[in-house]
């Protein structure tokens, strides 16, 4: 009697381990998933950081060109004059 019992909860303890090792297995694919779309998060992110800071270049590159072709306009007028 004590052997079949035994034997029984060995059993369930086996089935146990195995649906435990199924639902691991799950939670680390799932991990690896969510790891990888982290990561092309950040990498969207940096890029989005470089692109701002090409962005600020132009704006100031169009305030610099402004202001030259004041100056060269002014240098025109009074060449002119």
């Amino acid at each position: 009697m004590a052997e079949k019992k035994a034997t029984k909860e060995a059993k369930i303890v086996k089935e146990l381990m195995k649906q435990l090792q199924e639902k691991l297995a799950i939670i680390m694919e799932k991990n690896k998933a969510l790891m990888d779309h982290q990561r092309k998060a950040n990498e969207r992110e940096k890029r989005l950081l470089e692109l701002q800071q090409e962005v600020s270049k132009i704006f100031e590159l169009e305030t610099r060109m402004k202001k030259l072709k004041k100056m060269v306009s002014s240098q025109d007028d009074a060449v002119a004059a």
